[in-house]
This record gives structure tokens, sequence and C-alpha cells, in this order.
């Protein structure tokens, strides 16, 4: 995976399985507290994942992240995209002009859209390998990768 946080990587001859990633997604935004949709598009889905509350963005600590996945004859692409980091440090300086509140909340807000984007980003690689090589992967589990003639997953046991 390479370090860009945010932008669009595309995959080019790989067909991602949308419904799956939207999935996978969801179960990372679920596991780790946020509030997500996902809105379906043209060639593809949009989700929207964010964590936020009036302290939340009283102290800079809201983020929200936003990611679209295209599947056309070329591939999938896949675009990532959160609130500006800038906005982290306003927030912070706008709190220490009002009180001299710590600088370093809007700056774990900022770590913390972060990290979220990194795993989805994880997520997203680990989805287009496994959508690059032969045979299938499990519906249920999303792990295994099977063989083109497998009727059961050698990892969970599902049927395929």
């Amino acid at each position: 995976m390479s370090s860009m946080v945010r932008g669009v990587r595309d995959y080019q001859g790989v067909e991602a399985d949308v419904a799956m990633l939207t999935t996978q997604l969801e179960t990372l935004f679920l596991t780790r507290g946020y509030t997500h949709q996902a809105i379906s598009v043209a060639g593809g889905m949009v989700l929207q994942a964010r964590k936020t509350s009036m302290l939340r963005t009283a102290i800079g600590l809201d983020y929200a992240l936003t990611i679209q996945i295209t599947v056309d004859d070329q591939g999938t692409h896949v675009h990532v995209g959160g609130q500006r980091w800038f906005e982290k440090a306003a927030v912070g300086a706008f709190a220490l002009m009002l009180g001299g509140a710590p600088v370093v909340l809007p700056a774990a807000g900022a770590y913390f859209q972060r990290q979220i984007t990194e795993e989805a980003w994880q997520v997203i690689e680990r989805h287009i390998a496994q959508a690059s090589r032969p045979g299938r992967s499990c519906r249920s589990c999303a792990s295994a990768i099977n063989d083109p003639g497998a009727r059961f997953c050698p990892s969970c046991g599902s049927t395929l």
C-alpha cells in the first residue's frame, strides 16, 4: 500500500465486487463507531462516514470521510477524501484564543481522521488484491481466496 492517505487510485484491469467492498468498509466504520451511509451511483457506490457531535466539533475532534468506488471497462477507481487538515488547525487556533484550550485536541482529531482513512485504504487494498487473483473470495468471511472449483470456503465453511 502506498503512503497516500487521500486521493485517487486506479486499479487497471481489476473489477472489484462493489457490494462486497461496501460491506467490508461498512464493517470497518461500524467497529470504529462511525455513522455511515452508502449511496448507489452509476457504476458504483459512494460511502460517507462521520464521527461527530457538538462537543467533538467544539474541541476539534470531529471528522468525516467520503469514499467513491466506480467500476468500468478499464477497472476499478477509488477516490477517498475527507475534511481538510487545516480545519483542525483553525479550530485549535480559535480554541487557544478563547481561553488557552490545548492545541493538542485538534491535532488528535487530525490523527484520528488520518487513522480511519488509512484503515479504509487497507480494506480497499486487501479487497483489490483478492479481486485481482484467480478464484473467488468468500461472501461470508470475505477473507479466503478459494480455488475456482471449490464449493465451500476453507476458512469459514460457507457454501460458495
